[in-house]
């Protein structure tokens, strides 16, 4: 019964991480932020 929970959670943190990739890949492609570290 568990498996279809973990799945979901790994599913889910795929996606977050997924998305998180992609907005810091855009922001900075268009530099709309500057990050000065």
């Amino acid at each position: 019964m568990g498996v279809g929970v973990v799945e979901v959670a790994v599913a889910a943190a795929d996606v977050v991480s997924a998305a998180l990739v992609v907005s810091v890949v855009l922001i900075a492609g268009t530099g709309g932020f500057s990050f000065n570290f």
